[in-house]
């Protein structure tokens, strides 16, 4: 599994897309300049899964000539989610690995020559690199000791592939699953983190499970990421991925340790919405998850960040809560 001749490495990257017509249009160009800068042919294809957009996805798409690649566009009769077009698009690369790219992110300038240098030189079953949130951000997902880590710790791997599950961020190897293989990870299509089981999955069929790592930021979100497309339920989802049989394996109880932590994220997801930091496109759907949302005593009782802001925001103060605050910041400044 971990033979392949890395100077004939192929990559195909993989693009799910959504209502996002002319994000994915700039994604296409911004493919292309990389394309371009990179001095070795190891692009195979970029391939498309449009999850039945009802804005112009495909038009765009047909009408958009690229320069020095090959699309592949496939449009899904319904939305199919996004999880299981993660899936669809993995069984349909030809390529040695597979790199998933947001149709909402940057790829920086050198991007695909790091990546491509990064998987000859350590052949890995598992890539990742930082990720800037914003554009311009000084603070790094990823401060190894090395620019270019290689890591075979079992332990290690395990966390620094769900360390900070941002989409772009994955390269993996294209291996082929059986029906056995794909039945194993069912369960987890629809808790909104495929693309981190599929590498718990690929780690695990190798011989010995390799993971580079590199620390530079090689992508970036756009302007827009304040803006959530999805549930508060997807946080609360998160400790799943370590229910993986590969994880399980060398960490049983990660699973249980993580589900606090998944618990308190989703509530901080939730607060910043309502303090207006990030912003929900479905108002409706988010109260509707906020009210269902479950009081877990046990969890908050001794967390008061946690237990306070899920007050605020079952009580409806949270407003309350920022006018009280920038008063009360307002009144020390005038003081100073």
């Amino acid at each position: 599994m971990n033979n392949i001749e890395v100077k004939m490495l192929k990559i195909s990257i993989l693009i799910p897309t959504y209502n996002r017509a002319q994000k994915l249009i700039k994604v296409l160009q911004n493919i292309e300049t990389e394309i371009a800068r990179n001095d070795t042919p190891n692009f195979l294809e970029v391939i498309i899964s449009d999850n039945a957009s009802p804005d112009e996805t495909k038009s765009s798409v047909e009408a958009f000539i690229p320069n020095g690649y090959k699309i592949s566009y496939f449009r899904q009769d319904v939305n199919v989610g996004f999880d299981r077009n993660i899936k669809f698009l993995y069984e349909q690369a030809k390529g040695d690995y597979v790199w998933y790219v947001a149709d909402d992110d940057i790829l920086l300038p050198g991007a695909m020559h790091e990546i491509v240098n990064g998987l000859k030189d350590t052949n890995p079953d598992v890539l990742l690199f930082s990720f800037e949130q914003p554009l311009g951000s000084t603070s790094r997902t990823f401060s190894l000791a090395e620019s270019v880590s290689l890591i075979t710790n079992p332990d290690k791997i395990i966390e620094l592939v769900a360390y900070y599950p941002k989409l772009t961020m994955y390269v993996m190897r294209k291996i082929a699953f059986t029906k056995k293989d794909w039945a194993e990870v069912e369960p987890f299509c629809g808790d909104g983190y495929f693309f981190v089981v599929l590498c718990y999955s690929i780690l695990e069929r190798s011989n010995q499970a390799r993971l580079t790592v590199i620390s530079q930021p090689l992508a970036a979100s756009d302007d827009d990421f304040i803006y959530i497309s999805y549930s508060p339920n997807v946080f609360l989802n998160f400790h799943r991925v370590f229910l993986h049989p590969f994880v399980q394996k060398y960490l049983p109880n990660l699973a249980n340790e993580q589900h606090r932590i998944s618990y308190f994220a989703a509530i901080q997801l939730m607060f910043a919405i309502k303090l207006g930091t990030l912003k929900t496109d479905d108002e409706k759907q988010f109260n509707k998850d906020l009210n269902s949302f479950k009081v877990i005593p046990g969890y908050l009782v001794l967390s008061p960040r946690p237990l306070l802001q899920l007050v605020l925001l079952k009580t409806g103060l949270t407003q309350l809560y920022k006018f009280v605050k920038s008063a009360i910041k307002l009144t020390l400044n005038n003081k100073m």
